[in-house]
């Protein structure tokens, strides 16, 4: 595969046309030019963001993308989107597996789309944390969520990462074919994967997983829609054992009035989802944007025009190459129902109170500094800890949105992949 489709991949599965610039959040150590600690709800130690220098590797792939002549995202028809990503992304990649299978199901809407990855034997050994797991053991479970705002996104142009997340984890990984919007706005898609959650609890054994240790993962969008599950895992009392969110997609503020932070806690979970861990409406049943707004009161005419109360990475990386501020707007608005959404936490995870932060399990989070949603991740990765929960938060400061796509080609990228699976098995343990 070419460095352009490798680039291009990496950045549509984990959100389409999104900018990027320069910025960083820096979590204190050096590993591999970032940094990576384990947080067990404490924040001593934390630092703000800080800039950086984009790496020489991953800026190469950026300009190729640059040099594509592609139109942003947001500026087209979805249908247009979505014919160009299955023209430049499906291409496949990544290593070797032992197994893929692809299978179906049985969902609150019909039949989901699932693919199973199942590493080598080698692959598992070579995840192994101090020994574990073994080839011999069973392998834990990830459920996986695509990125692309919410609207674009496949399995195929998911099948790199996924990849990558089965043999450097040694875990099957199941990749979601979840509902698109927005023919299918919030809260389809979590539907859809705290579906898929529940099946591996009784039924991974079939790919010889292990039905006792099952996390969910996801990139950009996809990361947000694992966390929003994870949250209703814990309010349902179903378990999960680890949640991976990379450069997760956790806030609508680009695209709904009034910055929303993970410590905003104005709308209680109780009212936001039933007692059976199912997602409440929450809204008035209006789409956004549909008499031509964006939902906020704006024209429409361009997504999230306004940064003046944005998070400080919306606003340095507002126009960058692979998402930009826009984009994650323009996305937002398609899968949000009304801007009362905006105010759910299974919808918008950065609105979650600390009782049901609480609740959620151990959490890997990785954030890029050159990319418009590092610092809603690194204030969700706060959240958490804050809250108690067991963090791992690896950011990167010189790496950029989709960073888990161009590991073949961007070394920095491949060391922090590596640094998320150690973290997931540390978790585990």
């Amino acid at each position: 595969m070419s460095s352009l489709s490798v680039a291009v991949s990496s950045l549509s599965v984990a959100v389409s046309s999104l900018s990027v610039a320069v910025s960083s959040l820096s979590v204190a150590g050096g590993v591999h030019g970032g940094g990576f600690r384990s947080r067990q709800g404490d924040r001593r130690g934390m630092t703000d963001a800080e800039g950086g220098a984009l790496d020489a590797e991953f800026a190469a792939l950026v300009d190729e993308f640059a040099d594509a002549g592609l139109p942003p995202w947001h500026s087209m028809a979805v249908d247009a989107a979505r014919r160009v990503e299955d023209d430049l992304f499906g291409d496949g990649g990544g290593p070797e597996m032992r197994t893929v299978r692809e299978f179906a199901v049985d969902g609150p809407e019909g039949a989901i789309p699932v693919r199973a990855y199942r590493a080598t034997d080698r692959q598992q050994r070579d995840a192994g944390v101090d020994g574990q797991p073994s080839v011999d053991d069973e392998p834990g479970v990830l459920v996986f969520a695509h990125g692309g705002v919410f609207v674009l996104g496949t399995l195929d142009s998911a099948d790199d990462v996924c990849r990558e997340l089965a043999a450097r984890t040694g875990r099957v990984v199941l990749s979601v074919d979840y509902r698109l919007a927005p023919e299918h706005p919030f809260p389809a898609a979590v539907d859809d994967v705290f579906a898929v959650l529940e099946w591996a609890g009784s039924y991974a054994d079939a790919f010889g997983a292990d039905t006792g240790r099952v996390g969910v993962a996801g990139t950009s969008a996809g990361g947000g829609i694992a966390a929003a599950t994870a949250l209703r895992a814990g309010h349902a009392g179903v378990d999960v054992d680890v949640q991976v969110l990379l450069y997760p997609m956790l806030s609508a503020e680009s695209a709904v009035d009034g910055r929303a932070t993970a410590s905003d806690d104005d709308v209680p979970a109780d009212d936001e989802s039933g007692g059976d861990g199912s997602i409440g409406d929450g809204s008035t049943g209006d789409e956004p944007g549909g008499d031509g707004s964006g939902g906020d009161g704006s024209t429409g005419d361009e997504p999230g025009g306004d940064t003046t109360d944005l998070r400080e990475s919306y606003v340095e990386h507002d126009d960058a190459a692979l998402l930009s501020t826009a984009d994650v707007a323009w996305g937002w608005e398609h899968y949000l129902r009304s801007p009362v959404d905006a105010h759910n936490p299974f919808a918008v995870p950065v609105r979650a109170d600390d009782e049901l932060l609480a609740s959620a399990a151990p959490a890997v989070v990785a954030t890029a500094g050159v990319d418009v949603l590092r610092d809603e991740g690194a204030a969700y990765a706060d959240a958490l800890a804050d809250a108690g929960v067991p963090v791992t938060h690896a950011h990167y400061p010189t790496l950029a949105h989709g960073f888990c796509s161009v590991v073949d080609d961007v070394t920095l990228a491949a060391d922090a992949f590596d640094d998320v699976a150690d973290a997931v098995a540390e978790h585990a343990d």
